[in-house]
């Protein structure tokens, strides 16, 4: 059971993910089976998700979208195998950081723990 508060089973996302026409982004899995529809609105399932489309699309979990082009879900590692990388460092350019601030108060980022 991938989401607790629709019933929807991994299978019933892995058919989305796998169909003639297949859902690509987290959004696209929503329309096709209502996963993050429910009371947490994904909250939940979201990460879920959101691994299953990684796998099954044999992309990095930084590359999955929520919905279309430039709209990551996962901004950057938070942790690297040779410890803590503070994710400003990776932020090098003014640009960057304009568009970084722009996203977050939109609330569409977020910055993933591996």
């Amino acid at each position: 059971m991938i989401c607790r508060c629709e019933t929807i089973t991994e299978g019933e996302i892995l058919d989305a993910l796998q169909s003639e026409i297949p859902a690509v982004s987290i959004d696209g899995v929503k329309r096709r089976c209502n996963a993050g529809m429910g009371r947490c609105q994904g909250g939940f399932c979201g990460p879920r998700v959101l691994e299953l489309i990684s796998k099954t699309r044999g992309i990095d979990p930084l590359d999955v979208l929520q919905d279309k082009a430039g709209t990551n879900v996962l901004l950057c590692e938070t942790k690297t195998g040779r410890g803590v990388q503070p994710w400003l460092n990776l932020l090098s350019s003014a640009a960057a950081r304009r568009a970084w601030r722009r996203r977050t108060a939109r609330g569409s980022m977020a910055c993933a723990i591996f």
